[in-house]
């Protein structure tokens, strides 16, 4: 397959100091980040940054007095960049979470502005800092990026060098993965080498009727490797991670081990894919885990649903475990009918937040459904949404602003038979706005990512009205949830998207399902846009 790019490999930036440059400075004062730059003339210049190639040299001190209206914890920058030797009209910065969430943003700051401040960085373990130097345009320049980077009060923490590298192009392109028989991937996520890792579900390989499958894959969208997992049953992986240690965690359900017809299955990795260890969890109903998070402590989180337990039909079920998958403890949450969560986080006060849909409770025949818990599962809060249809939510996560975002589906409002449904909180679960996507047909969200801009990407798919196939569908919003662009993906046959994540070029992943395309019946799907949306109409081969 042929990656669709103009620009050579990255390349260091020299950052010698001209006539007059500009000296970037990033301060954390409590809960904020202050990133600091000041015109300087002549040579002078912060040696060490400069004898590391160009770049941005941070460390964490508590200073003894406060400078400049600065006290607490300052997390300082000594490093010089030429802005007009490079064309840099500007600066902005982002701070992410260890899940490559975005917490907060600042800017863009004009180069003679001299001081921009990002509030509300929480304090944790491995955040990310990406900042990027624009052009007149708003086109990257020189970006340059820190992981791993534990913020914590009134303590030292050396941060070292952040480089800074030349923008490239972004990369577009399609490709498809799979056999003759069932191929479908479910989740998706950039890993650290700035390639990719997909997970879902194979017939065409493995030993039983559908294992598990996992595929890496480089940035160019090239397989690397691809394992499977599974038994003489039916194995199927809708939610993973890359994990701390570079490993990967997944979960889903297995027919081929556990107590029931299907038990959830939690399966640990190295980095190459070669097991580490699983577990099932479950009794002798049906039972699966939709979602999946490691967790602060090191264990992780899983959301899903069980008939083995609880009080329904069928009960959400929360369950948490240890580093090694050993169960904690597990709770369901639900009511004399049906109800399922499809999505758990961790919240940056040690509880979890979970988004399924209800039968039991609400106005309609399902209700999108949104459950805090505290750190040990007990419910806090729970809020329904939706009207006298039916109405899901399929995915959440916790926005910049302390709310929520949920993306599902909505039979009860908008315009068509279902719509794609975008639901924004405050912190405690009340509606903000909310706002319905729609074809002529039925649509449905899977999937939804804050971008770096502060508003929003949704995957799902659209079908238009008495029509048999489904085209993957791509939506970006603003931070009110107001259309800014979708694109459609697909042929003549089904087509869709069920997960996808902001690049770090600015584009987007997105996977899913497609039998327009490949080489069976259905073949997994992988495109990657740039930050228009725009990708190859059709796989390369």
């Amino acid at each position: 397959m042929q990656c669709l790019h103009t620009s050579e490999a990255r390349r260091k930036i020299s950052l010698s100091v001209l006539n007059c440059t500009r000296q970037l400075s990033l301060v954390l004062v409590s809960s904020m980040f202050v990133l600091v730059w000041a015109c300087s003339g002549g040579g002078g210049g912060n040696q060490a940054a400069q004898s590391a190639g160009g770049g941005i040299a941070f460390s964490l001190r508590f200073p003894p007095t406060a400078s400049a209206g600065h006290a607490s914890n300052s997390l300082i920058q000594a490093a010089v960049v030429d802005c007009a030797s490079y064309g840099i009209d500007r600066v902005d910065v982002q701070v992410f979470d260890e899940y490559q969430a975005l917490i907060v943003q600042g800017g863009p700051w004009g180069c003679a502005v001299g001081e921009g401040i990002v509030d509300g960085v929480p304090v944790g373990t491995n955040r990310s800092i990406v900042i990027s130097l624009k052009d007149a345009t708003g086109r990257p320049v020189l970006t340059g990026s820190k992981s791993g980077i534990t913020v914590i009060s009134g303590q030292i923490t050396d941060i070292g060098i952040i480089s800074l590298v030349q923008a490239e192009e972004t990369r577009v392109w399609n490709t498809t993965f799979g056999g003759s028989g069932y191929d479908g991937a479910y989740a998706v996520q950039q890993t650290k080498d700035g390639g990719y890792i997909l997970a879902g579900e194979t017939a065409s390989y493995g030993t039983g009727s559908y294992d598990v499958w996992l595929i890496k894959t480089g940035a160019d969208g090239n397989e690397q490797w691809n394992k499977t997992f599974g038994g003489s049953g039916e194995d199927e992986a809708w939610s993973f991670q890359q994990t701390k240690d570079g490993g990967y965690i997944l979960a889903g359900r297995t027919s081929s081990y556990g107590a029931g017809s299907y038990d959830a299955w939690l399966i640990k990795t190295d980095a190459n894919g070669k097991e580490q260890w699983n577990k099932t969890f479950g009794g002798s109903g049906d039972e699966a885990a939709r979602s999946v998070q490691q967790t602060k402590d090191g264990g992780y989180i899983l959301a899903g649903y069980t008939t083995s337990y609880g009080a329904g039909s069928y009960d959400a079920w929360l369950i948490k475990t240890d580093a090694n998958g050993n169960k904690v403890w597990d709770i369901t949450f639900g009511g004399s009918s049906s109800d399922s969560a499809y999505a758990v986080q961790q919240m940056s006060d040690g509880g979890y937040l979970l988004a399924g849909d209800t039968q039991s409770f609400g106005a309609g025949g399902y209700d999108a459904w949104l459950i805090k818990t505290d750190a040990n599962g007990n419910k806090v809060w729970d809020i329904t949404f939706g009207g006298s249809s039916s109405d899901s939510a399929y995915a959440l996560l916790q926005t910049s602003d302390g709310g929520y975002i949920l993306a599902g589906y909505t039979a009860s409002f908008g315009a068509g038979g279902g719509d794609a449904w975008l639901i924004k909180t405050d912190a405690n679960g009340n509606k903000v706005w909310d706002k319905t996507f729609a074809g002529s047909g039925v649509d449905k969200a899977y999937s939804v990512k804050q971008t770096k801009d502060g508003g929003y990407i949704l995957a799902g798919w659209t079908r238009p009205y008495d029509t048999d196939y489904y085209d993957a569908w791509l939506i970006k919003t603003d931070t009110n949830g107001n259309k800014q662009w979708d694109k459609t993906f697909g042929g003549s046959d089904e087509d869709e998207a069920w997960s996808v994540q902001q690049t770090k070029d600015g584009g987007y992943i997105m996977t899913g399902v497609t039998t327009s395309y490949g080489a069976g019946s259905y073949d997994v799907w992988l495109i990657k846009t740039d930050a228009e949306g725009n990708a190859p109409a059709t796989p390369t081969p």
